[in-house]
């Protein structure tokens, strides 16, 4: 049997790793409905890549997602004109 300070400290690792996911996660979805807030609307034409990027991300899956979201607005931004 484990000692119990081995159980909490590992237990407490655990929570802090889950409330860092949470706190990516809120503030992903921050950004996003951010994002959403400013974007064009619908009636706009939609940018041609965007059917490749949908297909694309279908297929990811269900528990990757978030983390791929993150990473494909990672690689926008290194595209987009530095804000000065």
């Amino acid at each position: 049997m484990q000692n119990p300070d081995l159980f909490a400290k590992k237990k407490g690792k655990k929570m802090d790793r889950l409330e860092s996911a949470v706190q990516m996660s809120a503030e992903a979805m921050g950004m996003l409905a951010q994002k959403f807030s400013r974007a064009p609307s619908s009636s706009q034409q939609e940018h041609p890549f965007m059917a490749s990027v949908k297909l694309a991300f279908a297929s990811v899956p269900k528990d990757k997602e978030m983390q791929c979201f993150l990473e494909m607005m990672d690689v926008i931004k290194r595209y987009r004109p530095q804000e000065e």
